[in-house]
């Protein structure tokens, strides 16, 4: 670079040469050689220790490289030396509002607006902080006000599109995002969000250029990723794709990501790859036995995108089901026959890769794959062997681990404790999934604090059946990316009522009924100066919520045992509470409702989530069929279930459980087939309840697209707030609500 070779020339002449000191640093920095430019930076503070610009220009990098604690002393120092330098003001602001104290960014906002009221980075900046702090109008104000002085400024467009999203004006947002995109096409953030805001205009394919345009300018953005994931999970495939295998190994490969949301879109890709399709066994067939572990059978199987896929993902497919009997069938049957590999070649690795991953998912299904009579004896066999290696000390097989893991969780071996574990390996992650993990939970589980006692007699079944088989089972936080704190998310979910954003900037929240942690790792990372308690009736679902708190880095988390029915010994108070999926399995739903009601703080708002009698139809005929013939809840009874459901014609209303994820796990079937306490729910029904409680609704929590078709049928509610209404538009659309009634209330004034 030209300016470089001027600086160093310059310093070759005069090594204490400030300016060229500083200059030399800031190319460097522009250049990608961040430590080199920080070096130099550092020295021409050093050598120029009253020059405002220079100490100005380092906390602007190191701002921009997130050391926030240097960038603000680096500011400040620029500020001793030149008080009213506009820019200095505007991005200590940046830097105060990146480290959580809204108030003297507001401060630092507003000085550098009176030194300079017309520098559109100011006013676009101060948009974003209210924004961020759940003050849209203001900010919209804002982000006009830059656009006016700057036309050309993509951020401040972008931003005001979100900030008309937040408002509700889906149209007017879109066109912002437009032109952000038009004025800097190279604007990763502006790229996403449009590729979002054309996603929830029902417009997929022009979304996904965007999508993958953000991902390409800027590789580690987490959200971009995840909306890129969440539109390629809806698409099915009927013709094979090299660079759509690529982005689903990626996205399956990322830790930011929801691989299940990714399963059935992968499935359908292997599914149309010929080599693939050949090794599905047939519906009406017995494929069991027409499979060889050798290398043509191995090569598709031990591709990357279905090595992940089992590994990381609940595969919801009855032909994936069966191909993974097959696989460990055909592997058990080769051990027996003493044909199973277990060397160091090229062949051999890939025979532990599949049965690894193989392993994997027979873990996350709880092991309902279908079992033969004649392979339980081969399993104790192998059992036998493997233990006898561990006890002597030697080497272990590692295919032989894996197959054995296939059948059995590998905790379940005498000196299971002894086996490596690592990451490094699939093998490796089994013994950390299947043996250390557990481990630490049980440990958890012994110090986790009792708030109340549980003597229900319908939560003590409730807990008992979550103690043996917490659910879900979670491998990956959740995608988070772009989420917003409570404030702000509520008042862009429901912009025309005020009461909406009146929560206040660091909100307690219970969230009642927390499982193994899903929601709180929801609700944790955008509320992170926030105290959340979480409470449940299992020890075992709150020990899995606790580690992975622990592992994903949550502080302000705490987890208790508690009955809700007993919560109302409670003296704390709590601006949100959050209940999901969890009323509907109380002995008395409303008495426990009427007690989360009772420890709301005065203008507290209440997240609930209910089962819908419509959209259950399916669950409600599946459970009769399982109480007319008699299925036990256990691992065989669930089999056996399971298999008399996939055995009904395709229009049998039971039928319809087969597409739900949950069908393909042990966990997950014993908790919507097979649960001990259910309650479902009419939108009348709810609509009479909210009246008891003296609580106002506020509106649900649905998809974009579900929205807009409410506000086409029901144009003269356009707050989409009336459950009459609601009622009459899930009769039409019965699957609406699917995934339960998720919506917000509040305390009537």
């Amino acid at each position: 670079m030209q300016a470089e070779r001027l600086y160093r020339q310059v310093l070759a002449a005069d090594a204490a040469n400030a300016q060229a000191t500083h200059f030399l640093g800031m190319c460097l920095f522009q250049a990608g050689r961040r430590d080199e430019g920080m070096a130099a930076l550092r020295r021409s503070v050093t050598l120029s220790p009253s020059n405002d610009i220079f100490w100005l220009n380092m906390g602007m990098v190191l701002m921009q490289s997130n050391e926030h604690g240097e960038a603000e002393a680096s500011l400040r120092r620029a500020l001793s030396a030149g008080p009213d330098s506009p820019a200095a003001h505007n991005y200590l602001g940046v830097v105060l509002l990146r480290t959580g104290r809204y108030g003297e960014a507001v401060l630092s906002f507003e000085r550098a607006l009176a030194l300079n009221p017309e520098d559109d980075t100011i006013h676009n900046n101060f948009g974003y902080a209210r924004l961020e702090h759940g003050e849209v109008e203001a900010a919209h104000a804002y982000f006009r006000r830059a656009i006016e002085i700057n036309p050309n400024n993509a951020m401040a467009h972008n931003n005001l599109g979100n900030a008309l999203r937040a408002l509700g004006d889906m149209a007017e947002s879109m066109t912002s995002y437009q032109r952000a995109v038009e004025i800097d096409p190279g604007n990763p953030m502006a790229r996403f969000n449009l590729g979002r805001a054309l996603v929830d205009a029902g417009q997929p394919e022009a979304a996904l250029a965007h999508l993958r345009a953000a991902v390409r300018l800027a590789p580690q953005a987490a959200a971009a990723w995840q909306s890129l994931a969440g539109l390629l999970a809806h698409r099915r495939f009927y013709v094979h794709d090299d660079g759509i295998e690529g982005e689903l190994v990626e996205c399956l490969s990322r830790p930011d990501i929801e691989p299940d949301t990714l399963a059935q879109a992968a499935a359908s890709l292997l599914r149309v790859d010929p080599s693939f399709r050949l090794l599905l066994p047939p519906s009406d067939g017995d494929g069991v036995h027409a499979l060889a572990l050798d290398e043509a059978a191995l090569r598709p199987l031990a591709r990357p995108l279905f090595l992940l896929l089992l590994e990381n993902a609940i595969i919801p497919e009855p032909d994936f089901e069966r191909l993974i009997a097959k696989i460990r069938r055909a592997a058990i049957l080769a051990w027996r026959a003493g044909n199973l590999r277990g060397g160091t070649t090229r062949g051999d690795a890939a025979l532990r890769d599949v049965l690894g991953a193989v392993a994997h998912q027979c873990f996350l299904a709880g092991y309902l794959h279908e079992e033969r009579d004649d392979e339980s004896p081969i399993v104790e066999q192998l059992k036998a062997g493997v233990e006898a290696e561990l006890a002597a000390r030697g080497p272990v097989n590692e295919a032989q681990i894996a197959l054995f893991a296939c059948y059995r969780p590998l905790a379940t071996l005498q000196r299971a404790d002894t086996l490596p574990a690592s990451n490094a390996s699939i093998v490796g992650r089994l013994v950390l999934r299947q043996v250390r993990e557990p481990a630490v939970e049980a440990a958890i589980a012994m110090g986790l604090p009792k708030l109340t006692p549980i003597s229900d007699e319908v939560s003590r079944a409730v807990q008992a059946q979550y103690e043996e088989h917490p659910y879900p089972r979670w491998l990956r936080p959740p995608a988070t990316g772009g989420a917003h704190p409570l404030a702000l998310r509520l008042r862009m979910l429901f912009p025309h009522t005020d009461k909406a954003g009146t929560v206040p900037e660091r909100p307690s929240i219970l969230i009642a009924g927390c499982g193994t942690g899903w929601h709180v790792a929801l609700t944790a990372p955008p509320n992170p100066d926030s105290r959340i308690l979480a409470i449940d009736l299992s020890r075992a679902s709150l020990a899995y919520a606790a580690r992975r708190a622990q592992e994903i880095g949550f502080r302000n988390v705490e987890f208790a045992q508690a009955d809700i029915l007993e919560l109302g010994r409670l003296e704390e108070r709590f601006d949100v509470i959050e209940c999901a999926g969890v009323l509907h399995h109380l002995n008395d739903p409303v008495a426990g409702w009427r007690v989360l009601t009772g420890l709301l703080a005065p203008g507290g708002k209440m997240g609930v989530a209910l089962y819908s009698e419509i959209a259950r139809r399916g669950v409600v005929a599946a459970r009769r069929l399982i109480a007319e013939r008699g299925f036990a809840a256990d691992l065989r009874g669930m089999r056996a279930a399971r298999a008399a459901i996939l055995a009904l014609p395709p229009d049998d209303p039971a039928r319809l459980v087969a597409r739900m994820e949950d069908f393909y796990t042990l966990s997950g079937c014993r908790d919507f087939l097979f649960h001990v306490q259910e309650h479902r729910y009419t939108l009348t029904r709810i609509e009479v309840i909210l009246g008891d409680l003296g609580l106002e609704f506020l509106g649900f929590q649905l998809s974009a697209a579900t929205l807009l078709e409410y506000r086409r049928e029901f144009p003269l509610d356009p707050a989409a707030t009336s459950l009459a209404n609601w009622a009459e538009f899930e009769t039409r659309h019965p699957d609406t609500f699917n995934a339960m009634y998720q919506f917000w209330v509040t305390p009537k004034a």
